[in-house]
């Protein structure tokens, strides 16, 4: 199989995910939406399941892959960090509806690659943790995984709401000046009174 081949099989499996979840998803659907003949699907991937597994890995992977733009935050870390969440809001963008379905389900994924939350957790947190550092040094890896959170958790808010809250994803201004934001959350600012605060520190007024 070409890769143009497998990224129109993706693709197709990844919009109409997006549509309409898992319910409406079938080899034909597949084949029909990517314009290739259901022989094709059915020879590589078998089953529905299987597809909707490769189909998590091919877009978890472009998450996967703006990590590597905190290769070099050890020498410029806040432009690293901004980097890299230029390239991840562009990565949920492209497939936020598919991606805001497959959280929706959590673990319920039959047969769900491993290798991105392994990597999340292990290796992409280790990389925004150093960074963050690099800038405020109090922060600690829990700290880290929260701002993670927070960040990936809010650029997939607009999907799961549609745009009710009246953001328009769709629009590249406005999804610039989204991703702006949610990057705010990503860079700390040394000596700022923002730190997240932890088990018995004083959460009283600063002077």
């Amino acid at each position: 199989m070409t890769d143009d081949t497998k990224n129109a099989i993706m693709e197709a499996t990844l919009a109409i995910v997006g549509e309409s979840g898992f319910e409406k998803l079938t080899i034909r659907a597949i084949a029909e939406r990517a314009g290739i003949g259901i022989g094709t699907v059915h020879y590589h991937f078998g089953s529905k399941d299987k597809a909707i597994a490769e189909a998590y890995r091919f877009v978890t992977s472009e998450l996967r892959a703006a990590f590597s733009r905190l290769a070099d935050a050890a020498e410029d870390p806040e432009p690293s960090l901004r980097a890299f969440a230029e390239s991840f809001s562009e990565a949920v963008h492209r497939h936020g509806a598919a991606l805001a379905f497959f959280a929706s389900r959590g673990g319920g994924i039959k047969d769900a690659p491993t290798e991105y939350r392994e990597f999340a957790l292990g290796d992409g947190l280790g990389l925004a943790h150093a960074a963050m550092r690099r800038i405020d040094d109090t922060i600690d890896e829990k700290e880290a995984a929260m701002r993670l959170s927070l960040f990936a958790g809010g650029l997939l808010y607009p999907e799961l709401v549609a745009g009710a809250m009246g953001t328009r994803m769709d629009d590249e201004s406005e999804r610039g000046r989204y991703g702006k934001l949610a990057a705010e959350i990503l860079v700390p600012r040394a000596g700022a009174p923002t730190r997240i605060l932890g088990k018995g520190e004083n959460h009283g007024s600063q002077a």
